[in-house]
């Protein structure tokens, strides 16, 4: 498992990051596009990290695994049209 096998012993933090389903189609037909928004959100929780932990960029290094997940539909339906159960691979 990665939690075991690749990270240090260090606390972990989980973020999820959910997106309106128009950016999900925009990301998903451009990888581009998708890559420099989770750029953006890293360099903002990773400055907020080391902040937080009253270092600076100089002095601190912050890192990320990214997973993109998806969503489909509850089973069974539970009748709202936005309703979606994410599942991991």
């Amino acid at each position: 498992m990665l939690v075991d096998e690749v990270f240090p012993e260090q606390p972990v933090r989980q973020w999820v990051l959910s997106v309106p389903y128009p950016l999900r189609f925009l990301f998903a037909s451009r990888a581009e596009v998708m890559g420099g928004a989770l750029g953006i959100v890293y360099r903002c929780i990773a400055t907020h990290l080391i902040k937080k932990a009253e270092f600076s960029r100089r002095t601190a290094q912050a890192g990320a695994v990214t997973l993109i997940d998806g969503a489909r539909p509850c089973a069974p339906p539970c009748g709202r049209t936005a309703c979606v159960q994410i599942h991991s691979r």
